[in-house]
């Protein structure tokens, strides 16, 4: 089974409650498999089916306190 890796870095990452709040958010978008938070450098791992879109991220994340400042698919 095939799967692509995106990777994000965020601003306003840095406690155990924003890595919850951003597995959540993040697990509902359509075919992701997991997610890998990293406070230590704020990226987010994403895996899924197919790469996952910047505006898929973005919307997943409005009306929260993390803004993405990085996206490689």
């Amino acid at each position: 089974m095939e799967h692509t890796i995106t990777t994000v870095k965020l601003s306003g990452l840095s406690c155990e409650a924003c890595r919850k709040i951003i597995e959540k958010r993040l697990q509902k978008l359509p075919e992701v498999m997991s997610v890998d938070v990293s406070l230590e450098n704020s990226t987010v791992v994403i895996t899924a089916m197919r790469g996952v879109p910047l505006d898929e991220v973005i919307e997943a994340l409005k009306d929260t306190d993390f803004r993405v400042i990085g996206f490689a698919n």
